[in-house]
């Protein structure tokens, strides 16, 4: 995902039980970065919604997760649980989510001929889109 100045990756955040998705565009996946982010986050839902996640799963793909725990734990009192090593299943509503905002982004951008470093804003109308289709979901 290259060609915006500056974002190289996006962090998809879905909650289980609305299956609303947050989306985060990162200039690298260091710890710093992906904290700053989960920090953003965390304010948002306590300003907004009144609520605070008791724990975050995530795949397996966070380079040095130690400090992302510690910085969870210790800070706000969560636990992060990071699935296991080529098990989808573990993650799967959130690997699934995240596969659908990648399809719609590709959709946009082949439907519209859009150039590739405008994938930043066409993964962001995606996710837009997404939270805004009407979904039902067993609560």
């Amino acid at each position: 995902m290259s060609g915006d100045p500056g974002y190289t990756s996006a962090m998809l955040v879905t909650d289980r039980y609305s299956g609303y998705i947050w989306d985060y565009y990162l200039p690298d996946r260091t710890a710093p970065t992906l904290i700053g982010a989960l920090e953003h986050l965390l304010r948002t839902l306590e300003r907004q919604l009144q609520c605070r996640p008791e724990v975050i799963e995530c795949d397996n793909e966070i380079p040095d997760s130690h400090q992302v725990s510690d910085f969870l734990s210790i800070k706000n009192g969560m636990r992060l649980e990071p699935s296991a090593p080529y098990a989808q299943s573990q993650n799967g509503g959130a690997e699934r989510s995240g596969g659908v905002i990648k399809e719609k982004a590709c959709a946009i951008r082949a439907g519209a001929k859009l150039p590739s470093f405008l994938w930043v804003e066409i993964w962001r109308a995606a996710v837009y889109l997404y939270n805004r289709t009407p979904k039902y979901i067993y609560n």
